[in-house]
């Protein structure tokens, strides 16, 4: 069947959690668990922070995913993604989510 299942909100790892990430998962968050209720079928929403490689640490990814915990709690797990010429990380990972849900039955 023709619906969304899923949305994607891409986050600069490198910049962090911005204002504009925060009212954008409070958006989308609110209006998700709003359908929740109302709907047979709600969308997914997946975090992917990209430029995982320009973090300094595993300290920030856990600041990062906490924050996302706290901002949007329904959403699926992130998903921390990095290409460059000699690194290719979480791409395999966004590919299956995003086949994951496009495989769901209606």
């Amino acid at each position: 069947s023709r619906r969304l299942r899923q949305i994607c909100l891409l986050i600069n790892g490198g910049h962090g959690i911005t204002d504009f990430d925060k009212a954008m998962l409070s958006d989308l968050e609110t209006r998700l668990s709003e359908q929740k209720g109302t709907r047979k079928h709600v969308p997914v929403l997946l975090p992917i922070v990209t430029k995982f490689d320009t973090l300094a640490g595993g300290e920030v990814m856990q600041e990062i995913s906490e924050g996302l915990r706290e901002l949007a709690p329904t959403a699926e797990k992130p998903i921390f993604c990095a290409i460059r010429a000699s690194l290719v990380l979480g791409v395999t990972d966004v590919q299956n989510a995003m086949a994951g849900v496009c495989l769901e039955k209606a």
